[in-house]
C-alpha cells in the first residue's frame, strides 16, 4: 500500500469481555490456530501498541515467532513496541 495505514487486530471471546477479572489468570487464546495468526499479524507489523493497563495487569513479551524471517525481508528482528499511558506510570522491569 502507497499509504500509511493502521491494522487493528483483536481477539474478542463471544462474551465480549477483552479480560479477566482481577486475580485470575491471564487471557490465552483459545488455539494454536489462533496463536499463529496473531504471531503473522504482529511480524508483518512496524510496530505493536498496548495500552499501560494492559501492561499492568499482563506485561505482555509483545514478540514475533518469526524475528530472522522480518530480518531477511529487510525490517528489524522485532516490530517497535508503543505503549499508550495517560500518567507516564511505566515500571522498568516490564517487558517493553
Amino acid at each position: 500500500m502507497p499509504h500509511p495505514y493502521v491494522l487493528l487486530y483483536a481477539a474478542v471471546p463471544l462474551d465480549g469481555h477483552l479480560d479477566t477479572r482481577q486475580g485470575e489468570a491471564r487471557l490465552l487464546l483459545p488455539d494454536k490456530e489462533d496463536f499463529d495468526r496473531a504471531g503473522s499479524v504482529s511480524a508483518g507489523a512496524d510496530a505493536i501498541l498496548v495500552g499501560a493497563g494492559t501492561l499492568r495487569a499482563d506485561n505482555p513479551r509483545l514478540l514475533v515467532n518469526s524475528p530472522t524471517a522480518r530480518l531477511a525481508a529487510g525490517g528489524p528482528e522485532y516490530p517497535f513496541k508503543v505503549t499508550i499511558t495517560a500518567t507516564g506510570d511505566l515500571d522498568p522491569g516490564w517487558k517493553l
